[in-house]
């Protein structure tokens, strides 16, 4: 499927399964129940995790972060030293991360 036919595709469904609500009068869509159908047919929706909020990944879960120089890395968090480390084994403490994201799966 080429990226024409998916973007066709998506705004069938989009249409099919949007939820939508009625805000001061104004129809309009609703957000969460719309991305709670689509998640359902697959669609994901990229949420990035802040590390000062306390929300940390698996312990040895590959992720894609964010340094506080601002740089993008993928590695892997061990919870044990409670750090990120870089594919190349550089060392990223805790408070040198901002934030972090899981990485997708491969799908056909």
């Amino acid at each position: 499927m080429n990226n024409e036919e998916r973007v066709r595709l998506f705004t069938d469904e989009l249409e099919i399964f949007s939820s939508y609500k009625t805000e001061k009068g104004v129809r309009c869509l609703n957000y969460d129940e719309t991305a709670k159908a689509l998640d359902i047919l697959g669609y994901r929706k990229t949420i990035w995790h802040k590390v000062v909020d306390g929300d940390l990944p698996k312990d040895c879960q590959e992720v894609r972060f964010i340094s506080d120089t601002g740089h993008h890395h993928n590695g892997v968090y061990c919870k044990e030293p409670n750090a990120f480390y870089h594919d190349t084994d550089i060392k990223y403490n805790i408070d040198e991360v901002i934030a972090w994201i899981e990485l997708p799966k491969y799908e056909e």
